[in-house]
């Protein structure tokens, strides 16, 4: 019963602690933010799902009725749980907001478990809190609207447990659960993997030095990181390998160029609140960047707290953890400017800021340790949950305006997936997935495709199907007849026209030149070499992965059975 009454508390806490920053999403309609195409990416996955096609790689709609493989190149983990949601009847918007609510709440609990394994549990309730208030993580959600960033900052807390743990339990079993979680960042965001690399390093140099069996870690954890490249190369190669069919290049520079969007420190500890974007060598921006005070001085305090507690791990963790909060406030700086122009294809990664969810972690766990510090004077476990009660409420009273929305408006789910709204206002919002050399209708922008994907100039549409990743139409052509395919050109798709006729490939489709007669007229989106390769590795990865777990377990039964 007591044990039952403490983990109680822990719920209370973290549960309290995420309701807080979710609490807009059971509003009826919906709100803006920058990357205002959420709910039509998870209706556009779950569309292309049904259609059998997987993983999912093309949309329709998007792109301004072309289509455009957007899930080759943007992560699409977050897309898949919405899509997967939707098949649970639910429609795209709700779906939309409990996949965001789902992130929030998995960050709270990964930091919870990376908190509890270093500082116990009372530490690791305290920095799950810290971390799910984390204002930065406001800024994502009711901000910029970056749902995938949120699914890579739950997943990051749980790459750095696990990578603990595997120094600790040097088995295949965390070998494989080390490389998941690896895995799980890369399909999630893969700009944030960028971002992870320098912390993880630390970390894991950190880890080896500590350890006295530094070879078997070191052969364990390389095998964990090879084991997740292979995991989540059905992604990440054609990421590489095909980005340039596309115009994601353009996103490189402009206005989005990182020598442009360094943190003032001024700004991490206050920042008026906004709804507006980063704003160009200024330390006056649209959007806040300020970290919170509460979770500074208690950070702050758990630093200082080192020197009332003498012991030695202690130490240890927090001189890391203040290692690696100086090193995340440096690289959100002008001072850290050599550091990014040396990185190749760092400018990805846009703005620098975004190493603002490293100092978040960092603190949050410093909080942990000020928590463990004070509770080694606490002799009941009252003590100790009223603590954590406390530091809880102190943490919401000063975070929740951080998790407001600008306003809510009303609007429906079907509104948001009309095909006409996605063509017309949601394709404006980002084309980055368009081949480079699309046609650009002037100062105007792109046409939108009006009526279906396959229309004739001197032809009749006898019948037409559209399946995403698989298109039919029967044509009645005559002498001199055109059919234009209104679809993105891209290596993956196979044309065929039966009897035989020209085909010619345009910069915004595909033009077949017909004469008299009846055609049947295919698109079928077969995946490219590229593409195969990676589905081959990655069901390697799996295979080594089960095969891993299996022989370790067939090890222990056999010297049990011994």
């Amino acid at each position: 019963m007591h044990n039952v009454r403490q983990w109680a508390v822990v719920a209370i806490c973290l549960i309290g602690a995420v309701v807080v920053t979710i609490w807009p999403l059971f509003s009826h309609g919906y709100f803006p933010m920058h990357d205002d195409t959420q709910v039509q990416r998870a209706f556009l996955m779950h569309q292309a799902i049904q259609a059998g096609m997987f993983p999912v790689r093309w949309v329709n709609e998007l792109g301004f009725g072309y289509g455009y493989p957007i899930f080759n190149f943007y992560a699409p983990f977050a897309y898949y749980i919405g899509a997967g949601i939707m098949s649970l009847g639910w429609n795209a918007l709700d779906a939309t907001k409990l996949m965001m609510g789902l992130a929030m709440g998995c960050a709270g609990i990964t930091m919870f478990l990376l908190g509890r394994e270093l500082f116990g549990k009372w530490g690791g309730v305290v920095a799950g809190v810290a971390y799910a208030l984390a204002s930065y993580h406001g800024v994502n959600l009711y901000v910029r609207g970056a749902v995938a960033e949120l699914w890579a900052y739950c997943w990051i807390p749980l790459a750095l447990w696990s990578l603990y743990r595997l120094s600790r339990s040097q088995t295949m079993r965390m070998t494989v659960v080390t490389a998941i979680s690896l895995s799980l960042v890369m399909i999630s965001h893969n700009l944030s993997v960028l971002l992870m690399i320098p912390m993880l390093s630390i970390w894991w140099l950190w880890i080896f030095l500590t350890l006295s069996q530094k070879r078997r870690f070191l052969l364990y954890s390389s095998g964990a990181v090879l084991l997740a490249a292979l995991l989540s190369s059905w992604y990440i190669l054609p990421v590489f390998g095909e980005m340039r069919y596309t115009n994601v290049f353009s996103q490189i520079g402009g206005g989005a160029d990182f020598r442009e969007h360094f943190v003032c420190l001024s700004q991490l500890w206050y920042s008026p609140w906004g709804y507006g974007g980063s704003v160009p060598n200024s330390c006056i921006d649209g959007m806040s960047f300020q970290i919170g005070r509460v979770a500074l001085v208690l950070s702050l305090l758990g630093a200082l707290s080192l020197v009332l507690r003498k012991a030695a791990p202690m130490r240890s963790y927090g001189g890391i953890i203040i290692l690696l909060i100086g090193v995340s406030v440096y690289l959100t700086t002008d001072a850290s400017r050599w550091f990014w122009e040396l990185q190749y294809g760092i400018g990805f990664i846009q703005y620098p800021w975004r190493f603002l969810l490293f100092v978040h972690l960092w603190l949050s766990l410093l909080a942990g340790l000020l928590v463990w510090v004070i509770s080694q004077y606490l002799t009941r476990s009252w003590m100790k949950s009223l603590l954590c009660i406390f530091l809880t409420g102190g943490l919401i009273v000063n975070s929740y305006r951080f998790f407001e929305p600008q306003f809510i408006y009303p609007v429906d789910s079907a509104t948001l997936t009309d095909s006409s709204f996605i063509r017309h206002e949601v394709s404006s919002r980002s084309s980055e997935y368009l081949p480079a050399s699309f046609f650009i209708d002037g100062e105007e922008g792109i046409e939108p495709v009006r009526g279906g994907w396959i229309q004739t100039e001197d032809a009749k549409i006898l019948d037409s199907r559209d399946l995403v990743w698989k298109k039919q139409a029967e044509v009645e052509g005559a002498d001199g007849a055109i059919a234009y395919i209104y679809v993105a050109p891209y290596p993956a798709w196979n044309v065929t026209i039966v009897p035989p006729a020209p085909v010619i490939q345009e910069s915004n489709g595909y033009r077949v030149e017909l004469s008299k007669g009846k055609y049947t007229v295919k698109m079928e989106y077969v995946p490219t070499l590229i593409q195969s390769v990676s589905h081959m590795a990655t069901l390697t990865g799996v295979m080594l992965a089960a095969g891993a777990i299996l022989y370790e377990q067939r090890k222990r039964y056999a010297r049990h059975a011994s």
